[in-house]
């Protein structure tokens, strides 16, 4: 998704509608899916709901940020810091025991993010707009993963998702009313067209899978661990890309996806 955001903005899209756009695909993909209750009363749990919408739209935007500002390697390698925070967030607030298992794929799968990506300490030196806009952007994220997670039991699955993506949309609406002329060209034209459709596609079905994991099961950090382990596709995707190159699956990358294969076994056992 990082990748098309970064050919939305080449085919001269702007972020905002980017950001906007593919909020308000997820809004509509969460309608279809969910069926809310909203036959108890308004409380205080509704409120936060609505709020980690935003929290959750402010994930994005920083994300994006992040990806605009400069290298997409070392954005993605910084997002390992994610399972780090859920992990401190869940175990502060007692949603989650901590375990050995539980502390050792953390470690071992936000070094394996950091691998697979390709990162290095010279490219975080390098590129410090990108680690810290990549950082605000996992601790919005990271939070609102937490408070899903302790909130949705309380409030009903369906009715703190379709509240939460209903304060996402309000973010959305707000940022692409002042841009709908940008937006009418983006969606005249085939290229951007396509891309902004593709991106609301993946980000609202990854949000849907994500998000209900984190309501149902209530394990945020083990959740983020398996999630984390997409980073495996990273060789394939490489591959598909740099086809034309030698070498492109390194030591780096296979041991990176043996620790993400660790990591995974460890929350499974």
């Amino acid at each position: 998704m990082a990748w098309l955001f970064q050919r939305g903005e080449r085919e001269g899209v702007p972020v905002a509608v980017t950001v906007g756009f593919s909020n308000l695909a997820t809004v509509l993909i969460f309608a279809l899916y969910l069926r809310p209750d909203w036959s108890g009363p308004i409380n205080w749990l509704d409120a936060l709901a609505v709020l980690n919408g935003v929290f959750f739209f402010c994930g994005q935007w920083f994300s994006v940020r992040a990806v605009k500002s400069g290298d997409l390697v070392v954005h993605c390698s910084a997002l390992g810091i994610k399972l780090v925070l859920v992990a401190i967030l869940s175990l502060a607030i007692g949603l989650e025991s901590g375990s050995w298992r539980l502390f050792g794929s953390v470690v071992l799968g936000a070094w394996a993010i950091f691998l697979l990506a390709g990162g290095n300490l010279h490219g975080w030196r390098k590129h410090r707009a990108t680690v810290g806009w990549t950082l605000v952007g996992t601790a919005f994220f990271g939070l609102g993963d937490v408070l899903t997670a302790w909130g949705a039991s309380g409030a009903g699955m369906g009715r703190w998702l379709m509240l939460m993506m209903g304060g996402s949309g309000c973010c959305a609406l707000a940022i692409l009313i002042p841009r709908r002329s940008g937006l009418r060209q983006a969606l005249g034209s085939k290229k951007p067209r396509a891309i902004l459709v593709g991106l609301g596609l993946l980000m609202g079905t990854q949000a849907v899978l994500v998000n209900t994991a984190f309501a149902i099961y209530q394990e945020p950090t083990v959740s983020n661990v398996v999630f984390a382990t997409r980073g495996l596709l990273a060789i394939p995707f490489l591959m598909l890309l740099q086809r034309s190159l030698r070498g492109v699956v390194s030591a780096q990358t296979l041991s990176g996806a043996f620790l993400m294969l660790l990591a995974l076994l460890l929350v499974a056992l």
